[in-house]
């Protein structure tokens, strides 16, 4: 598929629930949709994607326990119910919690199964039968080249899965979260979150191991083009279905998309990405800052122990010079691109975190 007619497809897709733009391109609307949202700060936290634990899907009065008055053979059953998911055999818990519904129990009884029951089949959803995941086509691209890739939600059961776009006065919407970080030479750090909800269009219906995917764009110039720093773009979803059906049994909860990220560099960064551990030695050399951040987020995951240890040997480093010099703070962008940890660009900080380690 060409780029244009990608880009035609993404349009089609969003535009029914877009205002109308007279002679607005087809990529300029989906930058419109993922970029040019007004801004909206959000917290951190993010819903957890692992598989459940048995205590996980107790909610609200289920997790207190079961109401008193059990018989013996229930108690069995629950017991059952919770080694079953304690192994993560969904299938054969969902089957007993079934089970012992159909033995009439009392009403408290009946109404702690069904939450049981619905707590179970929202946590699992994506462990067993839905695949939400967003790829990008490129982890890496200069700056001015546009972020692409993929929405895709794929169907893992052997049923056929239905997401319709409405159902029950309820409209599927899916939340997109763009998250860019920017590194400065000179330790600034720039964050940005944007957050816009898409109604999808048409319903989603997909057979047994089929696949339902939507072009993305992303404008990498949509914030500070004319800087040369490293930065990184990651965008997450989430979707708010109408229902979900599979086969022929209705399946609560939302859908959490596996997020991506594409790492964005100055133009001409190419010379950095051969031997990026060597460049991280030339660039402090040549007292050259600009080249330290940006080295430092090529070098591949084997090697990022080494990178950091470079880093902090400069840091601590005796060459009679001000500790605060612009290549020693730019080996602290470097550190903080490689570890994550949100520390400050001061040598001191980062050389009293290496002796704490």
């Amino acid at each position: 598929m060409t780029r244009e007619r990608r880009e035609r497809r993404a349009y089609d897709f969003w535009q029914p629930f877009r205002p109308p733009l007279a002679r607005t391109s087809a990529l300029s609307l989906l930058l419109l949709v993922f970029a040019a949202c007004v801004a909206a700060p959000g917290g951190e936290a993010d819903p957890g994607a692992g598989a459940p634990d048995a205590t996980a899907v107790l909610e609200g009065d289920v997790a207190s326990g079961p109401p008193g008055g059990a018989t013996p053979e229930f108690d069995d059953q629950l017991k059952a119910i919770r080694e079953f998911i304690d192994a993560h055999d969904y299938g054969r818990a969902l089957a007993a919690i079934d089970e012992a519904l159909s033995l009439g129990p009392s009403r408290q009884l009946q109404g702690y199964l069904a939450g049981l029951r619905a707590g179970l089949k929202r946590e699992i959803l994506q462990s067993l039968y839905v695949d939400a995941l967003i790829i990008l086509d490129d982890e890496r691209v200069a700056l001015g080249v546009p972020i692409t890739g993929q929405i895709l939600v794929v169907n893992l059961s052997g049923e056929r899965l239905v997401i319709p776009a409405r159902a029950g006065g309820n409209q599927t919407t899916i939340q997109l979260d763009l998250r860019y970080t920017e590194f400065d030479k000179g330790g600034t750090v720039v964050k940005e979150r944007r957050q816009h909800p898409v109604l999808v269009g048409r319903d989603i219906e997909l057979g047994p191991g089929e696949r339902h995917s939507e072009p993305i764009v992303l404008d990498s110039l949509e914030y500070g083009p004319r800087r040369t720093n490293y930065r990184t773009y990651e965008l997450g979803a989430l979707m708010y279905p109408s229902e979900i059906r599979i086969g022929g049994e209705m399946w609560p909860g939302n859908l959490t998309f596996k997020p991506a990220m594409c790492q964005v560099f100055p133009r001409n960064y190419e010379h950095l990405a051969a031997k990026p551990l060597d460049r991280i030695d030339q660039a402090v050399a040549k007292n050259s800052p600009a080249h330290v951040p940006l080295a430092a987020a090529l070098v591949a995951e084997a090697d990022r122990k080494q990178a950091i240890a470079k880093l902090i040997a400069c840091l601590g480093r005796d060459s009679g010079e001000d500790p605060d010099s612009s290549t020693r703070v730019a080996c602290c962008v470097g550190l903080r691109i490689l570890t994550g940890e949100d520390i400050a660009a001061h040598p001191d900080r980062w050389l009293e975190w290496a002796d704490n380690r």
